[in-house]
């Protein structure tokens, strides 16, 4: 959310940041545009931006970790949704402002709490490959 600017993400997809763990992640280069956040900002070390890529931009979410591909939103303060990965209906700043699904935390957190379960979906792995 941003001044009278507001979007609900629906989707995205998430990638790790290291190579060896997801053959997806981010190719950084000096000069380049990057989700990585450099310095502390609204919520610690994570930032929201744009970045410019030969399909148009793309809405990440960057921490240190991992970063995540927002693939569909919805602005909600006109009719306007973006189904894929460009997003061309937000332009994120530095007073951009997170809003998170409190019951959707609360289940993820008693999931991981949870030491009896060692996996919370099957999916054969044929479907988990990503273009």
């Amino acid at each position: 959310m941003q001044d009278e600017v507001s979007i609900l993400v629906n989707t995205i997809e998430p990638y790790a940041r290291d190579s060896l763990i997801d053959a997806h992640f981010e190719r950084r280069s000096t000069g380049s545009p990057s989700s990585f956040p450099t310095t502390s900002g609204r919520y610690d070390f994570l930032t929201v931006c744009l970045l410019p890529t030969n399909d148009g931009q793309k809405l990440m979410i960057g921490t240190r970790t991992s970063n995540f591909l927002v693939t569909s939103s919805i602005r909600l303060d006109r009719q306007s949704v973006n189904i894929g990965p460009a997003t061309i209906h937000f332009h994120p700043t530095t007073l951009t402002k997170i809003f998170l699904d409190c019951l959707s935390i609360e289940l993820a957190k008693s999931s991981l709490d949870n030491t009896k379960i060692n996996r919370v979906q099957f999916i054969p792995s044929l479907y988990q490959l990503k273009q």
